[in-house]
């Protein structure tokens, strides 16, 4: 009979490696085939047993133990899951401490290696050297290993008010999700954002820096805008959450185009001529937060929004972050008095937005209707003080939800800008504010009206 066994003890980790045996005779007439549960290295043990009448024929018994399960051959199906499990979560502990394992290992083959190779005794001289090269491990390792293991994303939570006010926004991200975005100009340069433009969409003045940079998010119609030398058109819808999504197409020129769905009752929902072959649009979106994460090296000046009651939604889950990247101003589209153009907008400025703004650090300065006469402050809604008192008495008799039409623009100034001619005050003749004129009211750009181009000069400075 021939034997060959090959045995590891161990594998470097404490932990018992296969055993295989190989083994070759000769036997008389008989032939079997049996599987049992081995022990040491653990296993399935198959023996084969060939023969025949000559005694010269060879037959050959071959036995390999591949199995986990050690010990016990009578194993159920239960107690190998839980074995299973138990060595999955094992190996899932070392994968979570890599720093641990690595010097662990470093420190038996190297200091008890050449202490059991002195016999036991080492001179101090290695002992330092060896702790030395131990501490620098630790420092590169644990400097890999917190860029590896380093999470991102957005944690969302929400709050409803004791009156039915909803907040909803992400609270900070473990890290910063968005590179820089190079718009052709050196850091600090002013930047205007116009999220749903339209075919209008805002752009500098005369009086204003001839290198600001207007930002257009314009996801249906913004291939009909036309060039200007200080604007950017991106052809995305802008959300809580990038990706992509369905846009609900509403009114003329998609005007009305929204992320929600409109309420049928409202004024020019699909009961409208122009809105009763009404489509749906799938359109790529960019998370509000990715857009000031990448723009944070700008000088944000202000933020217009015009997202058809999906404006709330957006703005709020950024946390307090307009005020980290320095937002200075926001115009943005809310409703009042209860009542929503769209399905599940919470978009309400008394319920929604004045807590919340409020909160991460902005001053509200007023209300202007959107069509109409959009210069005009209303009355309650003239200023900081105004509007407390207003949705205060709101809050304490909320009106039951209503749907139609009833969107304004809303004024709001960071908390540590300086307060602008006027200071929200809006006492002018017709309430007329001059503040309103000086810090929000920007140029507009259309195909009726272009806007203000400066000269060629002029742009060439703002080069970086």
């Amino acid at each position: 009979m021939m034997k060959r066994s090959i045995l590891n003890k161990t594998n470097g980790t404490g932990e018992d490696a296969t055993a295989t045996t190989i083994t070759t005779t000769s036997s008389s007439s008989s032939s079997s085939r049996t599987a049992t549960a081995g022990g040491g290295g653990g296993g399935v043990s198959e023996t084969n047993t060939g023969s025949s009448g000559d005694p010269q024929t060879a037959a050959s018994n071959r036995t390999t133990s591949t199995s986990p399960f050690s010990g016990n051959q009578n194993l159920t199906h239960e107690q190998m899951q839980t074995s299973s499990a138990a060595a999955a979560a094992d190996e899932t502990k070392k994968q979570k401490k890599p720093l641990q394992f690595l010097v662990r290992s470093l420190w038996n083959s190297t200091v008890r290696g050449a202490g059991a190779g002195a016999g036991g005794d080492m001179t101090t001289t290695k002992r330092a050297f060896l702790a030395f090269l131990l501490l620098l491990v630790l420092l590169w390792t644990s400097s890999s290993l917190t860029t590896m293991t380093t999470t991102t994303g957005p944690r969302w939570t929400a709050s409803i008010g004791t009156d039915g006010s909803a907040n909803i926004f992400s609270t900070q991200h473990l890290t910063k999700t968005a590179p820089p975005m190079d718009i052709g100009r050196k850091a600090g340069t002013p930047v205007i954002l116009n999220i749903g433009s339209n075919l209008d969409p805002i752009v500098p003045r005369p009086k204003d820096d001839p290198c600001t940079v207007a930002l257009a998010f314009e996801p249906i119609v913004g291939h009909q805008i036309l060039p200007h030398p200080s604007l950017h058109v991106i052809h995305a819808a802008v959300s809580y959450d990038g990706g992509w999504s369905a846009m609900n197409l509403y009114n003329k020129d998609g005007r009305s185009s929204s992320l929600n769905e409109a309420n049928h009752l409202a004024a020019w929902s699909n009961q409208q001529r122009w809105n009763k072959d009404s489509k749906i649009k799938i359109v790529p979106t960019i998370s509000f937060r990715t857009i000031l994460e990448s723009l944070e090296h700008y000088d944000i000046q202000m933020i217009l929004t015009d997202m058809q009651g999906h404006d709330f939604k957006t703005v709020s889950s950024v946390g307090d972050l307009l005020v980290k990247v320095g937002v200075r101003r926001l115009v943005t589209e809310v409703y009042k008095d209860n009542v929503s153009t769209y399905k599940d907008s919470h978009n309400d400025l008394c319920l929604n937005w004045l807590p919340y703004m409020t909160s991460i650090g902005y001053v509200f300065e007023g209300l202007t209707r959107m069509a109409g006469d959009k210069e005009t402050l209303l009355d309650g809604y003239r200023n900081v003080q105004e509007v407390r008192e207003t949705c205060a008495k709101f809050r304490k008799n909320p009106p039951l939800e209503k749907v139609g039409v009833s969107e304004y623009n809303a004024y709001w100034r960071l908390k540590s800008e300086p307060v602008g001619v006027g200071g929200g005050v809006g006492v002018g003749t017709e309430n007329k504010n001059e503040n309103l004129e000086t810090h929000y009211f920007y140029g507009t750009h259309s195909p009726g009206q272009p806007g203000h181009v400066f000269s060629k000069e002029a742009y060439e400075q703002c080069r970086m």
